[in-house]
């Protein structure tokens, strides 16, 4: 049996957490992926995906997993995550949140049910769904970290090349997959998320206008 992951939700279901989790499904397939601490209808935002959810948290489900094999992604883990660790992890737990940046160390509410083990993707803050996919390709295609093409704080192109939005986190570089080079500064983005921040953007912007 295959490394399961784990997301604790932690934050509000907005649009943004709603395309990270659907990308979340698609890279690791639903039979591989756990939301806890989940008290909607998964098929309430997604018709195309049925993952395994609880409404409790992973703290009070320690009847439901293997908990010497559960490993919590932290950024203060002292130890970063390599290809190796496949044969000691059953699964991953992440913190699905919206990351303040610099960090405000979320991750310490999961912390505090001292996990026997716990890993790092380095010291450059990633998105949910980003951090999914770096595991991914570590223990599924052993390739260590220091390997993987990194896109980081990318500027998004919106409506047109003079309208971008920054985003402040390391995103994996679409190059990792299709070894082109014009691939390398782009990052790998859930689908319709360009769509997300445009509209984000439109609302930023009217809400400015509204201001004056």
């Amino acid at each position: 049996m295959g490394v399961k992951f784990i997301v604790e939700h932690m934050d509000d279901l907005e649009e943004w957490c709603i395309l990270e989790y659907m990308h979340i499904c698609e890279i690791v397939k639903d039979e591989n992926i756990i939301f806890t601490k989940f008290k909607d209808n998964f098929k309430d935002i997604s018709k195309s995906h049925e993952p395994k959810c609880y409404e409790k948290s992973i703290g009070d489900l320690k009847n439901e997993f293997e908990w010497n094999k559960i490993c919590l992604l932290d950024m203060k883990a002292k130890d970063v995550l390599t290809c190796k660790d496949k044969n000691e992890i059953g699964f991953l737990l992440f913190g699905g949140i919206l990351g303040n940046v610099p960090s405000n160390d979320r991750t310490s509410e999961l912390r505090k049910f001292e996990f026997p083990i716990s890993r790092n993707l380095g010291s450059v803050q990633m998105t949910t769904n980003t951090a999914v996919l770096v595991c991914h390709i570590i223990l599924n295609d052993q390739v260590e970290l220091e390997n993987i093409p990194f896109v980081d704080n990318p500027d998004i192109t919106l409506k047109n090349d003079k309208e971008s939005m920054m985003l402040p986190f390391r995103f994996v570089s679409k190059y990792y997959y299709t070894k082109c080079e014009n691939d390398k500064n782009v990052p790998i983005l859930p689908k319709n998320f360009k769509e997300y921040l445009i509209k984000l953007g439109d609302q930023q912007y009217n809400d400015l206008d509204s201001f004056f």
